[in-house]
């Protein structure tokens, strides 16, 4: 039996993730990641924001607040997306079949570029609504230390695809920095919290606990 998705709600955030099939890569080399990183600003940004993200060889991370739904419905007549159907009456179906036309554009770009055919993604986009701002601190800083969970980095500012540089140095290219550094006290307290936490998991390793929820930082 399908599991049933999380609908895509306006005004709620989200973390979504997803993966490569079987566990392959999506991202081949340094363009890769800016490219999805310019569709994602292409043909989501202009209707949510983004508080944090982070990118890796097989799967990614995004957590982000979808907008109002007037937003939604003028960013698809901007773009003359032609939804037609009754399942896209309902805004959720829309959001989804947006963050579809991401990955698809993206899929076709790789494989053109790499001569290669068929999916890259996970047919399923997995996404989980964030209720909680506890939970929503939390999150963010898993998402920007999972590459040192996955021991591709042993600093967090040593990996190139996460947000934690752009929110620290104030780079709105892709991240609302002042949406997420609102969560924390101030910015030292949100640099000092990711330390913290990225040395718990240095001291999990890889087999250590990959629940986000089983470590706890302080300050």
């Amino acid at each position: 039996m399908a599991t049933k998705r999380e609908p895509f709600l306006p005004n709620s955030i989200y973390h979504v993730y997803n993966h490569g099939i079987g566990d392959s890569d999506i991202f081949f080399e340094p363009a890769n990641y800016d490219y999805f990183l310019d569709l994602y600003k292409k043909h989501i940004s202009p209707y949510a924001s983004l508080f944090a993200f982070c990118l890796l060889p097989n799967h990614f991370h995004l957590i982000l607040k979808i907008g109002e739904y007037e937003q939604i419905e003028a960013f698809i007549k901007k773009r003359e997306y032609h939804l037609s159907g009754n399942r896209y009456e309902k805004v959720n179906n829309k959001i989804a079949q947006i963050f579809g036309n991401l990955f698809n554009a993206y899929a076709k770009a790789v494989n053109k570029r790499y001569n290669r055919m068929g999916g890259i993604f996970v047919k399923s986009c997995k996404r989980k609504i964030v209720k909680d701002e506890d939970y929503l601190r939390q999150l963010i800083l898993y998402v920007n230390t999972n590459a040192i969970h996955h021991q591709l980095a042993e600093e967090i500012e040593e990996w190139d695809y996460s947000s934690f540089r752009h929110i620290i140095h104030k780079n709105s290219f892709v991240v609302d920095y002042i949406q997420t550094l609102s969560l924390f006290n101030s910015p030292e307290e949100f640099r000092i919290l990711h330390e913290n936490y990225a040395n718990e998991i240095k001291k999990a390793g890889k087999t250590g606990p990959f629940n986000f929820e089983t470590i706890s930082v302080t300050l």
